[in-house]
């Protein structure tokens, strides 16, 4: 029997929440995948579902209580690898002390880094680079979600046998759409948004792009899923924009809704200001839908421009309405651009095979 700690969101919490994200549905399937190989799984939960954040204090005792955790399951059992998923700032911290600790008890530790702001971290100053450099000699192994990540941190002398390419996988259970998208209404084109409501994910800038584009006199839809803190900002700016009969808010929705407004979605847009690699995307692509989205985080590794989307300047309303309106212009780029997107999902996202090569790490 392999024993694995993995620290991030815990998978049995899935369920209790209606937005659970992209981790927790990443750590779904590590807990699937894992438990049809045999493996025992230890989880120290890390799942944080509120904005704003919990208070620094609140978040440090945290903290040290799963370093305290691995501390004793590393001293009375037996394991062939922690696993940890790992954003920026204090979190990047504590997990990396957690590797730390795992290399006082020789166990491999593999560090899997998913959050956008990572690169600003390592970049803002000399000391946070040096930082960074240092804490990351813990972890046996760091894996990262696309080649641009990989890049970077090798131009930083992390060597590049310690840097692995692991893309993020489909849900064990989507079932990834047998043909293209059909568009049968080319004069209505609809385009979604799905995630958390607050001002990193560009939605000011979604607005104004579709303000500026029925100023123009385009008919098309724009449905926003989610909630957070802009929502009710946002209502009243669409209703100050004149906009509400085209943008709708639909709040929460469970996954099966999720997946009824994807099969009636042409484009997803995410303009967001920072990402690692939205969850999101891989269940838009899972049903053809092509991607209209910012260069960060691992995006650009998977999203190829005008290929099977549309890759966007950062906090550019012009870059997403001219995005916007090439699809509701040519609808035809749609239904050729699905074609790509169902080929990319299947051949670099596949849940068994990436797995498979994480999997391959905990046992080296």
């Amino acid at each position: 029997m392999i024993n694995i700690i993995f620290v991030g969101p815990d998978p049995d919490r899935f369920g209790k929440n209606s937005n659970p994200g992209g981790q927790l549905t990443a750590a779904l399937g590590i807990k699937n995948f894992l438990s049809n190989k045999n493996v025992s799984l230890d989880i120290i939960d890390t799942l944080q579902i509120s904005f704003p954040l919990p208070s620094f204090g609140a978040r440090l005792l945290a903290g040290f209580r799963r370093v305290v955790r691995l501390f004793f399951l590393l001293s009375f059992n037996n394991y062939s690898a922690v696993v940890l998923f790992s954003g920026a700032g204090f979190s990047f911290y504590e997990r990396t002390l957690m590797c730390a600790i795992s290399r006082m008890f020789n166990t491999r530790s593999i560090l899997m880094n998913r959050d956008g702001h990572f690169k600003a971290m390592l970049d803002s100053s000399w000391i946070s680079t040096l930082l960074v450099k240092m804490f990351l000699k813990f972890p046996t192994q760091i894996v990262v979600q696309g080649d641009s990540w990989k890049k970077l941190l090798v131009s930083h002398k992390i060597p590049e046998s310690k840097v692995s390419v692991i893309k993020n996988w489909i849900s064990s259970e989507s079932i990834v759409a047998a043909a293209p998208i059909s568009v049968s209404d080319p004069a209505n084109i609809t385009f979604t948004f799905i995630g958390w409501l607050i001002k990193e994910k560009g939605l000011y800038e979604l607005v104004a792009a579709v303000k500026n584009l029925r100023i123009k006199g385009y008919i098309f839809s724009v449905n926003i899923i989610g909630g957070g803190l802009l929502e009710e900002s946002l209502m009243v700016d669409v209703i100050n924009s004149n906009i509400e009969d085209t943008v709708h808010f639909t709040g929460w929705l469970e996954k099966h809704e999720v997946d009824a407004y994807l099969r009636k979605t042409q484009v997803l847009v995410l303009p967001s200001h920072a990402e690692g690699f939205p969850n999101v995307i891989l269940e838009a692509m899972s049903a053809g839908v092509p991607v209209i989205a910012t260069k960060v985080g691992a995006i650009p590794d998977t999203i190829s421009h005008n290929v099977n989307g549309t890759l966007i300047t950062l906090k550019n309303i012009s870059s997403l309405e001219s995005s916007m309106e090439k699809y509701i212009k040519h609808p035809d780029l749609i239904e050729n651009q699905s074609k790509e997107v169902l080929s990319t999902v299947l051949r670099e996202h596949s849940y068994e095979q990436n797995l498979t090569k994480l999997f391959n790490l905990f046992i080296c």
